[in-house]
């Protein structure tokens, strides 16, 4: 039993490595052709949304390249959803039976440094500028002070 599931995690963990920048994005549905009711301006925009993985912006590619890449995202992204979903479960499941290992005092501490960690992430939180997210893609240069 142990074995399948650490099978099970190592192969789930491989797929999310090697999906990572899939999984963060959000892709709509391939939408049909245009419909005859639908105006210009609408028939201009893009039948499919997504995101480019990493560089693939800079190295030039067209739009049809850009569509058929976002086309390609949507045909994936169920099954990986479905994957990531079983792969987090795996994980909870692992974390239920590693921690049933620990003793009573072993999990109050757990669950002290747990609640630490946590106020410490909300702390830094409040510490950090509003999300001024304006969609670009690009790395923005850090503040040098001068």
């Amino acid at each position: 039993m142990l074995k399948k599931v650490r099978g099970a995690s190592l192969l789930g963990i491989a797929v999310l490595m090697g999906m990572t920048y899939v999984a963060a994005q959000e892709t709509k549905p391939v939408k049909p052709a245009a419909k005859a009711e639908t105006t210009k301006a609408e028939t201009t925009k893009k039948a499919v949304k997504g995101r480019l993985p990493p560089y693939f912006a800079k190295v030039g590619v067209s739009d049809v390249q850009r569509e058929k890449v976002y086309a390609i995202q949507a045909k994936h992204k169920p099954e990986i959803d479905k994957l990531e979903e079983q792969l987090k479960s795996l994980r909870e499941q692992e974390m239920t039976e590693m921690e049933g290992v620990l003793t009573g005092e072993q999990k109050t501490r757990l669950a002290e440094l747990r609640a630490e960690a946590q106020k410490k992430r909300d702390e830094a939180k409040k510490k950090m500028p509003p999300d001024t997210d304006d969609g670009d893609e690009t790395e923005k240069p850090a503040a040098t002070g001068k």
